[in-house]
């Protein structure tokens, strides 16, 4: 308490109208990396399809996922020889052409398939994310914001023993041509999600100078870290 009240911190706000607003990229994971149709195609056998799980990156094994994973890692010669013989049948293909080619593609997620000519693939741990660009908006928000409908074809996943178990997908907000952050919404499946968009800009006035500051500049959005050196 006596440290906040050496350091007092004073906030004020002003209010200015715009007459556009840039809304943010929106990414969006299915929790889902392989086609099983796909895998069915080409005769990928059920020990094979959890060794490719493997090749990403995997959240906290449940117990009940764990002798799944264990049959897994424990024939994993096996596995690569019959990967190898795999993408030579198919023909000489490379493995990150193959991780590509086995992922469900925009059009078994997007209601309307339209939206698949203007976004962007990329790949996760979750899988393949697809990120939309966002757009100048006009009007005042009410009743006119961005409306996205999403199907969740879970006939045609493949679970994975080192995969987050869920039945939704997830939802990130990104800047215009800039990475993406680590926070996320999980919207669940048969539902109906709002995301309210703020127009707020935050502007850092290091007055008493006591931090070393960085900023980012942006018309809409604006960042800032701040260091406190050691004394």
């Amino acid at each position: 308490m006596l440290e906040f009240k050496l350091r007092r911190v004073v906030v004020s706000y002003f209010i200015q109208e715009a007459n556009t607003l840039a809304l943010p990229d929106i990414v969006i994971c299915p929790f889902n990396r392989f086609n099983r149709s796909f895998l069915e195609q080409w005769n990928v056998s059920a020990g094979l399809a959890q060794y490719l799980e493997l090749s990403y990156p995997s959240p906290v094994i449940h117990t009940f996922q764990t002798r799944m994973y264990e049959e897994t890692v424990n024939n994993l010669d096996a596995h690569e020889y019959e990967l190898e013989m795999l993408l030579d049948r198919i023909g000489n293909m490379s493995y990150t052409s193959f991780l590509k080619a086995a992922s469900l593609g925009c059009e078994a997620f997007f209601k309307d398939d339209s939206r698949c000519k203007n976004l962007t693939e990329i790949m996760t741990s979750a899988g393949k994310c697809f990120r939309l660009m966002g757009f100048d908006q006009t009007g005042d928000g009410f009743g006119y914001g961005e409306r996205i409908v999403i199907n969740l074809p879970q006939h045609l996943y493949n679970p994975g023993a080192n995969q987050m178990l869920n039945d939704g997908i997830v939802v990130k907000l990104a800047e215009r041509g800039k990475g993406i952050d680590n926070d996320l919404t999980f919207i669940p499946s048969g539902v109906h999600a709002i995301m309210p968009l703020s127009a707020t800009q935050y502007e850092f006035m290091n007055d008493p100078p006591r931090y070393e500051c960085e900023e980012d500049s942006d018309g809409t959005y604006s960042r800032v870290w701040c260091f406190e050196p050691l004394e």
